[in-house]
């Protein structure tokens, strides 16, 4: 029998700040938190309705993900999908509710407060060369020029 694979990788939007519950064992401590993913546009324009998702992270990564993670942050998440079922009290139906058990995360965007850069600072600086001590990753980062302008297609141009 052949293993299956459940790997799930996504970009979307925060809807809601994160919450953080804190454990009573190590790497117990749980961050959840919903991730609004857009869709591409048809052929007309139309922008079709997101999908949102619920992620949660254990451990280590949930303490980081409550302190950087706000509403509006754009993230890249890697997880694995979680179904979760359950009988309603009220009704007695059974329920099923899907989510993304994230193994990892990284922030697409810049929309970081002081404390989040005070706090990416430190940690880099404590692991960068004696050389770099004191400056932030971005500053050490390659400079990238700016794409060329597009030209128009002049097809006299083509040597065949």
């Amino acid at each position: 029998m052949v293993a299956g694979v459940n790997r799930w990788t996504g970009i979307g939007n925060l809807t809601a700040d994160p919450k953080y519950s804190q454990g009573d064992r190590e790497d117990s401590d749980r961050c959840e938190f919903s991730v609004a993913i857009n869709g591409n546009k048809d052929r007309d324009g139309n922008e079709p309705a997101p999908t949102y998702l619920d992620m949660v992270l254990w451990g280590k990564q949930a303490e980081s993900a409550s302190k950087n993670l706000a509403k509006g942050r754009m993230v890249y998440i890697e997880g694995a999908i979680e179904v979760r079922t359950w009988d309603d009290k009220e009704t007695g139906a059974k329920r099923k509710a899907w989510r993304v058990k994230v193994f990892m995360f990284r922030y697409l965007d810049s929309n970081r407060t002081d404390s989040d850069r005070d706090s990416r600072d430190s940690r880099d600086s404590r692991d960068s060369r004696d050389s770099d001590r004191g400056r932030s990753r971005d500053d050490r980062a390659p400079r990238r020029e700016a794409a060329p302008a597009p030209r128009d297609n002049d097809f006299d141009d083509l040597p065949f």
